[in-house]
């Protein structure tokens, strides 16, 4: 039943946009509202400006004629704060390295920052600005601009998130029908080593169970147990092998709705998975797929 509500969420949720649904591969114009139902979020496309989904960038990208750069992110959970830290690390990893002119602007749903950017292709200014719905999802703006652009930049990005409308992310929906839900992933390999001395040959087996619990209280566990057989002439060896990690889970939608599995574990551990709806009563983490099923371990 699980598995079924999964798919019937993920397949319904472009009917339930605020504007035109975003979909990779599309082009938007501007003046277009371009919707993300996933996230709760939407926005406006700003006069002068095209846009569309961007892979490599994870966001809706535009350009203009004057060639400057404003990419749009959305999640159905962030707070501006969080998301700044990670853009910052992204951009650092890229190459890129900001230095802020005069402190960041916030308040307890918003934060805007202005920096100068330190690129292959020389100085450009940097604008950020970001804000949190009454859901928790997260809309956020980012520009690049020659200098002497700073100013137009910054009133075309403010005006681009003053045009977002943020409301009940689909998401949310996702979360709520994982809760309770049991992960079940169950393998078996087996080998053999012919030889024409009997006394030499020799078999192999494993099987492997792997599950997952997903409380509604955002709590998980994961066990994973490994049985080996061995048999040859000298005899018979089983050993067992168990392994499990548990702690915080969460589940968020970015602007294109790819719903990726968050995991905290109380080891100090973190996990991300990219979470897909092959079939009715199953679900993948990444390329692992699970058979779905209720846990009675949350109760």
């Amino acid at each position: 039943m699980k598995g079924l509500l999964f798919a019937t969420f993920l397949g319904l949720a472009f009917g339930l946009a605020q504007g035109v649904p975003l979909q990779s591969g599309q082009q938007y114009a501007a003046g277009t509202r371009v919707g993300s139902p996933w996230t709760g979020v939407s926005f406006v496309v700003p006069q002068g400006y095209q846009g569309r989904y961007d892979p490599e960038a994870e966001g809706f990208v535009m350009s203009s004629a004057k060639r400057d750069y404003l990419a749009v992110y959305a999640l159905s959970s962030a707070s501006p704060e969080t998301f700044a830290e990670y853009l910052l690390e992204a951009l650092s990893k890229q190459g890129m390295q900001l230095q802020l002119k005069g402190e960041p602007q916030q308040t307890q749903t918003t934060l805007s920052a202005q920096a100068v950017a330190r690129t292959a292709q020389g100085a450009l200014s940097f604008y950020f600005t970001a804000k949190q719905g009454p859901a928790g999802n997260l809309l956020a703006v980012v520009g690049l601009a020659a200098t002497k652009d700073e100013a137009a930049l910054k009133k075309v990005a403010d005006g681009l998130l003053a045009s977002g409308q943020l409301g009940t992310p689909q998401a949310e929906v996702w979360k709520r029908e994982l809760g309770g839900v049991l992960l079940t992933l169950k393998s078996r390999n087996s080998a053999w080593s012919r030889d024409p001395n009997p006394g030499k040959s020799a078999s192999f087996s494993s099987n492997t169970k792997e599950t997952y619990v997903f409380c509604s209280n955002g709590q998980y566990a994961f066990s994973t147990k490994t049985e080996r057989f061995l048999s040859n002439a000298a005899g018979y060896i089983e050993s067992t092998d168990t392994d499990g990690h548990s702690g915080e889970w969460n589940l968020i939608a970015n602007i294109i709705g790819t719903p990726i599995l968050y995991l905290e574990a109380s080891n100090g551990k973190s996990f991300e998975y990219v979470l897909r709806v092959p079939g009715q009563g199953s679900v993948a983490l990444d390329d692992r797929i699970y058979t779905v099923g209720s846990s009675e371990q949350c109760n």
